[in-house]
């Protein structure tokens, strides 16, 4: 085995435990909104984090499956696809997010609503940072243009 297909397969291990790491927080952020300890119990969300709360989960499952497939079918097409539906799906529950603001930071600091709001427009999902950390594909940045064949296989150019 040379050198070059030892940096593939530590690649392909790498994005495998990416996607793996992908599904685990987000079924774990599942478990934590409808199971224990609820929604109900964070502090600083109302009432109207009900009317959200589909949208939330559609995100989250929508991101669970694909990250899924992206495991079973380690294609580039395959994972571009998947993060454009992820997309498609994410961005109406952002907009259904900031019209309905289900955030209630009470008498703190005055910016927080700034900053809620400016958090989830940057957001691209809750595994983004562990993608980096495991050298997994980034959403939005899959493999098809993080991991060039050139630079798996160590040709320079």
């Amino acid at each position: 085995m040379g050198k070059n297909s030892r940096s593939v397969d530590q690649a392909t291990a790498a994005t495998s435990a990416g996607h793996v790491t992908a599904v685990v927080i987000n079924a774990a952020l599942l478990w934590a909104i409808h199971m224990w300890p609820g929604w109900q119990t964070v502090p600083f969300l109302t009432p109207d984090t009900s009317r959200v709360l589909g949208a939330v989960t559609l995100v989250l499952v929508a991101t669970m499956l694909a990250h899924l497939v992206f495991l079973l079918v380690p294609s580039r097409i395959v994972n571009a696809l998947g993060n454009l539906a992820v997309l498609a799906i994410g961005v109406p529950a952002m907009v259904q997010l900031w019209e309905v603001f289900p955030f209630d930071f009470g008498g703190t600091w005055s910016g927080w609503p700034v900053v809620v709001r400016t958090a989830g427009a940057g957001h691209r999902g809750p595994g983004h940072r562990l993608h980096r950390w495991t050298g997994g594909p980034v959403p939005g940045r899959g493999r098809l243009w993080c991991r060039t064949p050139r630079r798996l296989t160590g040709v320079k150019g």
